[in-house]
């Protein structure tokens, strides 16, 4: 058997031919707990992995409680991208399966070789130029599959036999219920600092067969009964809500409820003493997308679980026909101009008031969507001379974090006054609309937009090539040029491969649109239209041109400042806000 050849001599032809090594560490982590890979090992090794080798780490990007089973929701495109552009030449992980744990994982490498940049893992460092290196890396990939296929299949066994006893498949505890009194739970901090939960199983759980039900719980059942009788009779839900936080009723992590949490609780028809389902599974392969949503309605298999129902099954049905029907009462169209567009700036805390910083070590942002309120005071003005005029209540319209409209002190919140806000944003188009200080940004916008543009070209001939090569295949099998055989071999990896290009299409596409700026006449245009136009005129007015605003405290100055950021460019923090 061959040996395995190191990639250590590899790197140094790497070194040799390019001159520099910039590596991007790559972290991911499905679920860390005790025990596991955590994120700050992963770190620790490839640094010094970098140290020991003379290598550049540029960034460390990470992908925190991600399964590695698709690429779709990762970072790994955003990755790939940075190395096409020139910011790095190879991404470093831990190990393979860090990378990935799907058949697409060859793809996505392939796009990453294709973008100038290679793979390569610390603990199997193989070189993938040689025979042996690939096959090697072969191995582990396809151990990577095989171990998440088993994960798979052991959790729809596990969830399968659930169901079977009649008790929830996910097997946690849902609102208004509670578990074993004797099962303790389990709550402890990772290597990196993040908390985690879990239920140990007493002996008792542990010798039986088949799950213990659920029973009710003697303050939340009720609560839940309550909420929907009254709920179903004409009260709102909201108000509902804020009563039973009144009255202590928290959700099952202890946070407040909003009246929309409390009626997807309610969705899950659990407190009727239902279980729910679907006929097929939702992201099964090769079948069509046959539901919208998660609503009360997208659900078709409904079977009685063995836990005591809190609802009646009167009430459950009127309830089902009320929460089916749409409301025509509540128009939830966007009126104002920045409505949705602002967020709010202000540092998360948590329950001991404490700041709660990102990964990279920035202040975590509410970034709630901030909604039109209003603020109602006492106005008084005192003149010169001494006499004081009384103004009366005033109202007056503002912006507010909507963590502070609807699950208040959720979020403190950030309040602007919305004729302040509308006037910032009309200083802004104007600037835009004068070029001031426009000149820099302009040159690096049509520096990014040329190469983004090259780069989505490239890479949307690559998608027509595939596609043709996809097509092609199909029609040799179907005409008798391959067998079936032939054709079940090669099409997996060649869909694969069309998958992954894709997918980067979509990412360098998605970084082109962030450098089409339109002229500064546009501007101006807007600039002329916006006194005479009416709030929603003004919304449609920004909508191509602006794309977040951040309404946020700098600190020693009282007044809240607010950051625009165009539609395309990415957004960014506010400036004020220092890393830790």
């Amino acid at each position: 058997m061959p040996e395995f050849v190191s990639s250590i001599e590899f790197i140094e032809t790497l070194r040799e031919k390019l001159g520099f090594l910039n590596a991007i560490i790559y972290i991911r982590q499905s679920w860390e707990e005790e025990g596991s890979i955590s994120p700050s090992i992963q770190q620790a090794q490839t640094e010094e992995f970098c140290k020991k080798h003379g290598i550049n780490p540029v960034d460390v990007v990470r992908d925190i409680d991600i399964s590695g089973g698709t690429f779709d929701k990762r970072k790994v495109a955003s990755v790939i991208s940075r190395v096409r552009d020139g910011e790095a030449n190879i991404v470093l992980v831990l190990l393979r399966n860090r990378w990935g744990r799907s058949s697409q994982n060859d793809a996505f490498e392939a796009e990453l070789n294709r973008a100038g940049g290679t793979l390569i893992s610390v603990s199997n460092p193989y070189d993938p130029t040689s025979a042996a290196g690939r096959t090697g890396i072969e191995v582990d990939n396809f151990v990577s599959v095989m171990t998440r296929r088993n994960i798979s299949e052991s959790w729809r066994n596990t969830q399968a036999k659930r169901r079977k006893d009649g008790v929830p498949h996910a097997g946690g505890i849902r609102f208004g219920y509670e578990g074993c009194p004797n099962c303790t739970k389990d709550e402890f901090i990772t290597t990196s600092g993040r908390n985690r939960k879990r239920f140990i199983k007493c002996d008792e759980c542990r010798a039986l067969k088949e799950a213990r039900p659920q029973t009710l719980d003697p303050i939340t059942g009720p609560a839940a009964e309550e909420f929907c009788r009254r709920w179903v009779d004409g009260e709102k839900a909201a108000t509902l809500a804020r009563e039973m936080f009144d009255r202590g009723i928290r959700s099952i992590r202890g946070n407040r409820m909003t009246g929309s949490q409390w009626l997807v609780v309610l969705d899950t028809g659990f407190a009727a003493g239902y279980l729910r389902s679907r006929k097929v599974p939702v992201g099964t392969k090769g079948m069509p997308k046959l539901y919208k949503g998660n609503g009360i309605n997208s659900f078709d298999v409904w079977t009685k679980g063995r836990h005591e129902a809190a609802i009646s099954e009167e009430l459950w049905q009127r309830y089902k026909e009320k929460r089916g029907l749409p409301d025509a009462s509540h128009d939830t169209t966007a009126k104002y101009p920045l409505t949705g567009t602002m967020r709010c700036g202000r540092p998360v805390e948590d329950e001991q008031g404490n700041a709660v910083y990102n990964t990279d070590g920035t202040p975590k942002l509410c970034l709630r969507p901030m909604q039109k309120s209003t603020v109602t005071k006492n106005a008084k003005w005192k003149k010169k001379d001494g006499t004081i005029t009384d103004y009366g209540k005033v109202v007056t319209d503002v912006y507010r974090c909507a963590g502070a409209i609807v699950t208040p002190r959720a979020c403190t919140g950030i309040t602007v006054t919305m004729r302040r806000a509308h006037a910032e944003a009309l200083r802004w188009i104007l600037t835009r609309a004068k070029g001031e200080g426009a000149l820099p940004e302009e040159v690096e916008r049509l520096t990014n937009q040329h190469r983004k543009a090259a780069q989505a070209q490239t890479q949307q001939e690559q998608v027509d090539k595939l596609t043709a090569q996809v097509k092609q295949l199909a029609k040799n099998v179907a005409v008798g040029l391959i067998s079936d055989m032939a054709y079940k071999l090669v099409a997996p990896d060649l869909e694969a491969d069309l998958a992954a290009a894709e997918v980067m299409l979509e990412q360098y596409k998605r970084e082109a649109r962030f450098t089409a700026a339109p002229p500064a006449r546009a501007f101006m245009s807007i600039a002329d239209m916006w006194e005479d136009a009416t709030p929603l005129e003004r919304r449609e007015l920004l909508a191509p041109v602006l794309g977040r605003v951040i309404a946020y405290k700098e600190p020693g100055v009282f007044q809240v400042q607010l950051s625009f950021t165009p539609r395309w460019r990415p957004a960014v923090e506010p400036p004020a806000l220092p890393a830790a």
